[in-house]
């Protein structure tokens, strides 16, 4: 295999955030309003997109540990259509002055770094015949 060196680094540490942002959204939507004492607050909308989103993230950074070319693209295409939706979400909350430093990190800092990583490693994702 001809691979840069820190490539296997840069991937590893990738989909752990993949798989990071994934826990993330599942504990917020599952556990915070049991803690908050809100489950009578929750319906089955509510508590169904996260954890489609959530696991679909979870899953997809196990795909890219293993270099998968669709995880590479379908990766990309989600975090691009996170981070679209968050900076909209940011721009109409910029009137509440409700936004926190890492608030903004988490919901598009993180992807950014993600999907410039995979950028970064597009030739490891390749498909060899």
């Amino acid at each position: 295999m001809n691979r840069r060196p820190h490539s296997n680094t840069v991937i590893r540490l990738i989909s752990y955030g993949v798989g990071l942002y994934g826990v993330v959204i599942l504990y917020s939507s599952l556990l915070v309003p049991y803690l908050e004492r809100d489950v009578l607050k929750i319906n089955e909308t509510l508590l169904s997109v996260p954890l489609v989103i959530s696991l679909t993230f979870i899953y997809l950074s196990t795909l890219l540990r293993r270099r998968k070319h669709t995880a590479f693209w379908s990766t990309i295409l989600l975090f691009m259509i996170l981070i679209t939706v968050n900076s909209i979400v940011f721009v109409t909350r910029l009137e509440d002055h409700s936004l926190h430093l890492l608030n903004i990190a988490w919901a598009i800092g993180l992807p950014v770094c993600i999907v410039a990583g995979l950028l970064q490693t597009r030739a490891d994702f390749t498909v060899k015949e």
